[in-house]
Formats: structure tokens, C-alpha cells, sequence
């Protein structure tokens, strides 16, 4: 990988302010994990999936190289799990997820993992967690203009490119970013289920993206910022492991569009979020002789106005409102869905005590128009320790494929109703030149109506499963330096018990067992080391079962892989710097699936080199 940047640039960044000041603390973040420079250093030329496995104990569900990833959070399912880009949702309403292998790291300064099913007030509310991509809108004094370039190899024969651009000034930023991934992803592996040596076939992948945004910023109090995201995704769907001679593929083609904007002035504050999305389907398997195309169209629009009543506390209302259409040949069909929110919150309502409370009402052109509520105590000890009890109820609508598919869909699908419940905390130590963070987090969600595809020759929907998600997860990190020297660990941990409280059908054997494609523990630990121009990362990390029936039948094996990133930085003068890097990634030649049939790569590698040059 190459990274070039050219950058022209102005005496400093414009720091004006509007009138309004005020002061409360984010308890968002004790919940919230946003991903730092150390953590996507060695990921810029790769997807969310492996930014996600490797720092944080969220589960992807990965079905192959340049293959499908899906997130889930919890024992969230893959659809109660959301993804916002710019606030806005982006997950295909037809499936209900989002691709992560289709995010590409290179294109967001700024991504954050929310596990808690508290959802921060006036955002669009997620059963199951969301992740927040963004970029930074940097306004600067003077005129300035900044370009990079991306090259990289990996071993699998895949060469990615990537191109971006930036300008700013006092009321202009204005962002673009070109990608490109392609390549036969082809690699061995031994064959546990055929007892033999085998080489990924039918693995050939391209994707192209586009993305471009637009900030303006006429006064101080106003900001607006248009977005569009081009994504062209072809790949080839390699068999099973267990298979023979499949022959499949599918084709994507999405738009994305999105207009924010944001009023900020003395006690008043109001945010709005418009979004359309087109997502052009085509599937194809060769031996069936079977197609499938669709094109689904998303408009989600959410506004948002707060009022600060003093400097620590806010009222304020939410609405939003999304309208999904499902064209298949022959017919449409179509969803429609809207909240209102009233929410308050105080910082510090009585020594140090701060609440967060909500009441929303849904409105849906189906049956039933759930009603949801939510409030969350934190509480401050000194300065560098706050801890949090919350409890709150939320919804999932069913997708469009759920209620529309053809044959098998179900009109008369009730929501999935969750009930949270939630205590944990933030505590940190700094002496000398340590400083110790740790979060810790218990829960307890349990959803009703949970939506299982059940059948034999045709397969259908239903409300027939109620789920208990039940765990506990942590974050900690040490952190040590010493003049040039830089030592930090961080270490996830993740034990989770998600099990069926009601059989699906008589005597199935599924109550009590841990459902389908989630672990009950895993782990991750990533040791980095900085000294003048080197610096290391070696990640080390443990996924346990996965049972792949309802009745724990079935399983994945286990599988622990080791890591190992290094760069070299040399600085030319004072305007040109190079840094290389090299990746050897699954360095004990693990043989391991993340779902059954899908035999990872084993031992691998990737080398890249970033060039940084300012005039």
C-alpha cells in the first residue's frame, strides 16, 4: 500500500464559536467505543470487518474474502443491529443489514461502536447497537488543500487503490474519495470436510466506490453538508467447503445521498438529516438456474431540536420519518414508518447525579405502533470515575423481505419488543506516566416476537422466538510513555449467554440453547509499541463456539489467531515522510470458519507503504 498526501495549507483552524455555552458530561462514551489513530493504523486499506474483529468485542459474521460481513452486537440479530452514516441509516431495508466488507476505512475519519441498547437521545433508536461512520468538517482560516493517494498488495493477488481530496477554508470543506478493490482473493486450505487439500475457486471480486461531500458554513450558527456514496460491487461467491462445482454471483450497484443541517445559536439548538438510498440487486447461480433482482429505494428523514435549559440540562423532541419500496419484476411493495421522541437530560441533578429519559411513539402502516421508554441514572465519583444504570424498551420492524418475499413473506409480522436493562462504568487512573481506562458494562435484553425463518421446500416467517441476551464485556488499556518511548495494551473480553425462552416447535430441543452464530466468549488483546520511527502492534484473539443449530447440534470449532503489524517512519526534510509497513496476519497458520463451510485463510501477508508530503 502507498498513501501520497500533498497539502498546501493555512496558518490554523477557524475556532469560532456560537454564543451558546454550555457544560455536561457525555455518558454516551462510557457506552460508546470510538476507534483512535493506534487502532486503524495498520486497517486503512481494509474494510470495517477486520477494523471491528480485531478492536472490539462486537461478532462479524464473515462469509469469505471481499465476501459478505455481518455485524452483530450482544446476540443481536444482524438486522436489529444498525449502521449511520452522517446520522443517517444505511443498512439494505429489503435484508435489514449492511455489508461491512462494502466499508471501506479509508474513507471515514471518525467511527464509533455503540453496544448499549440505550440509544443516544434524539438518534434513530436500534434494538441491538449501532456503528457511526463520519468525517471530520474542519473549517479552516485560511485556505487549504490536502491530497492522497492509496496503492496496496496482499497475498490473496488483491490490489487495492484508493484517491482522495480535500479543500477547505472559512465556509468551505469540501471532501473526495475515490476506492478500488479487486482481485481473485485465491488462497489454500486443508479441507476438514472433503479430508483433503483445497484452493479457493470462483473467488473474483471487484469493488468500486465513490464517495464526496460538501459543507458550507455561512455564518457561525448554520452549517449544511451534502453527501453522495457511489458503491459498484461484483463478486463471485467461491462453494462451500463442502460443496462442488458452485457457480455464483451477485451484483450491487447503491446511491447514497444525504443533506444535513444544523442550527446552533445561544440556547437553541436543531438538527436535520435527509437521506435517500437506491440499491440495485442482481443474483445468479449457474447450476440452479436460478436469478433474482430487485432494487430497493430508502428515504429516512429525522429532525431534531433541543433546548438548553441551563448549562447542564435540555429538552427536546425528535421526529422521523422512512418510507422503503421493494420493486421486483412484476410487483412493488412498499413500507412505511415514523417516531416522535420528547427526551430530557440533566448532567447534574443532585450531586453529580446526571438522567437521561425518553418517551417515543412509533407509527407504522402495519398493525401495531409500539410505544417505547428508556431512562439512564449516571454518577460521578471525583473526576475520572462515572458509573450508570439504565433501563429502557425499543423495537425492530420487520424487513421488507420478511413481509414481502415471494413466495414465503409475511404481511401480518408483529415488531421484535426488547426490554434493556444495563449498569456499568468508566474509571481512570493516571500516575506519573501510566494511565489505566477501564469500562465495564452488564446487560440484560430479552425480545419478544423475535422474527425466525422456518420451513422446507418454501420457507417463511414468523413471531414465534423469544430470546435472553445476558452478559458481560469489558475494555480496559494501559497506557505508559517515557520521552520517545510509547507502550499500550488493550484487552476485550466478552461473556454472553443469548438463549431461546420459547421452543419453536414442539419438542425441538431449542429451549435454553445458545442460539444460532453467536459466541459465548470471546476475547482480543492488541500489545502496541512505539520507539522514534518503529512501531508494532501484535494482536492476539479468541472466538469461542458457534453453534449453528437451535438445538447446539452443530457447531464451529473455536479458533485463536495471532497477528503481527510493524512500520518504519523515515522523515526527508521537514515536508516528506515515509512510513512502511508490513502485515502478517494469522501467523500460527490457524485452519478456522467464522460460518460453517467457510474455511478462512490460513498464514498471510501484506506490505504497504504511506508517503506524506506537505508544501
Amino acid at each position: 500500500m502507498v498513501v501520497f498526501n500533498f497539502s498546501a495549507r493555512g496558518q490554523s483552524v477557524d475556532t469560532t464559536k456560537t454564543a451558546i455555552v454550555k457544560s455536561k458530561r457525555d455518558d454516551d462514551q462510557i457506552t460508546r467505543q470510538r476507534f483512535d489513530t493506534k487502532q486503524r493504523q495498520f486497517m486503512i486499506s481494509g474494510d470495517a470487518t477486520t477494523l471491528l474483529e480485531i478492536n472490539s468485542n462486537a461478532y462479524v459474521r464473515n462469509y469469505g474474502l471481499s465476501n459478505l460481513s455481518t455485524l452483530s452486537i450482544r446476540g443481536s440479530s444482524v438486522a436489529q443491529t444498525s449502521v449511520l452514516w452522517n446520522d443517517i441509516p444505511i443498512q439494505n431495508t429489503m435484508l435489514g443489514l449492511t455489508d461491512l466488507s462494502t466499508v471501506p476505512n479509508f474513507f471515514f475519519d471518525k467511527m464509533a461502536l455503540y453496544s448499549s441498547g440505550f440509544n443516544e437521545l434524539g438518534k434513530v433508536q436500534t434494538v441491538g447497537g449501532r456503528l457511526e461512520l463520519s468525517n471530520k468538517n474542519q473549517f479552516t482560516n485560511q485556505k487549504e488543500v490536502r491530497v492522497g493517494t492509496l496503492l496496496g498488495y496482499e497475498s490473496f493477488d488483491n490490489a487495492i487503490v484508493g484517491l482522495k481530496g480535500q479543500f477547505s477554508s472559512k465556509k468551505w470543506n469540501a471532501q473526495l474519495k475515490y476506492y478500488n478493490r479487486q482481485g481473485q482473493n485465491q488462497y489454500t486450505f486443508e479441507n476438514r470436510y472433503l479430508k483433503r487439500s483445497d484452493t479457493i475457486q470462483h473467488s473474483f471480486a471487484i469493488q468500486e466506490q465513490l464517495l464526496a461531500e460538501l459543507a458550507w458554513r455561512p455564518i457561525a450558527s448554520q452549517q449544511f453538508r451534502l453527501s453522495f456514496w457511489k458503491i459498484k460491487n461484483f463478486r463471485e461467491i467461491a462453494p462451500l467447503a463442502y460443496g462442488d462445482n458452485e457457480e455464483r454471483a451477485e451484483r450491487n450497484s447503491i446511491s447514497r445521498f444525504g443533506l444535513q443541517h444544523r442550527y446552533l445559536k445561544n440556547k437553541f439548538c436543531w438538527k436535520t438529516s435527509i437521506g435517500l438510498t437506491t440499491d440495485s440487486f442482481f443474483y445468479e447461480d449457474q447450476q440452479a438456474l436460478l436469478q433474482y433482482e430487485a432494487r430497493v429505494t430508502n428515504l429516512p428523514i429525522n429532525t431534531n431540536a433541543k433546548y438548553y435549559l441551563t448549562k447542564k440540562s435540555e429538552l427536546g423532541v425528535a421526529f422521523g420519518q422512512q418510507t422503503s419500496t421493494l420493486n421486483r419484476v412484476g410487483t412493488d411493495s412498499d413500507q412505511s414508518q415514523g417516531s416522535a421522541q420528547l427526551y430530557y437530560n440533566h448532567s447534574d441533578l443532585w450531586k453529580g447525579l446526571g438522567v437521561n429519559t425518553f418517551v417515543q411513539q412509533a407509527y407504522t402502516d402495519r398493525i401495531d405502533n409500539p410505544f417505547t421508554y428508556g431512562i439512564k441514572l449516571a454518577k460521578s465519583i471525583k473526576t475520572d470515575h462515572r458509573f450508570y444504570v439504565s433501563f429502557n424498551t425499543n423495537y425492530r420492524l420487520p424487513t421488507l423481505n420478511e413481509l414481502f418475499y415471494f413466495p414465503g413473506g409475511n404481511e401480518n409480522l408483529l415488531p421484535e419488543k426488547s426490554r434493556d436493562f444495563e449498569l456499568g462504568g468508566q474509571t481512570v487512573f493516571t500516575k506519573n506516566k501510566w494511565q489505566f481506562k477501564n469500562k465495564l458494562s452488564v446487560y440484560s435484553r430479552w425480545v419478544d416476537d423475535w422474527i425466525i425463518w422456518t420451513g422446507a421446500a418454501i420457507f417463511f416467517p414468523d413471531n414465534i422466538a423469544e430470546v435472553w441476551s445476558r452478559g458481560f464485556e469489558n475494555q480496559s488499556s494501559i497506557t505508559y510513555k517515557k520521552n520517545m518511548l510509547q507502550i499500550r495494551n488493550d484487552f476485550f473480553i466478552h461473556l454472553n449467554r443469548s438463549t431461546s425462552q420459547r421452543a419453536y416447535f414442539k419438542n425441538d430441543n431449542s429451549v435454553g440453547k445458545q442460539i444460532p452464530y453467536v459466541p459465548r466468549t470471546s476475547w482480543r488483546n492488541n500489545l502496541y509499541v512505539a520507539y522514534k520511527k518503529i512501531s508494532t502492534q501484535i494482536n492476539l484473539s479468541y472466538t469461542g463456539y458457534r453453534f449453528v443449530t437451535s438445538d447446539e447440534s452443530k457447531f464451529v470449532n473455536p479458533y485463536t489467531l495471532v497477528n503481527l503489524y510493524a512500520s518504519y517512519k523515515v522523515t526527508i526534510g521537514k515536508k516528506w515522510t515515509t512510513e512502511c509497513q508490513v502485515r502478517a496476519n494469522n501467523i500460527l497458520n490457524e485452519q478456522y470458519e467464522s460460518v460453517r463451510g467457510r474455511i478462512m485463510p490460513g498464514r498471510n501477508w501484506a506490505i504497504a507503504l504511506l508517503t506524506d508530503l506537505r508544501f
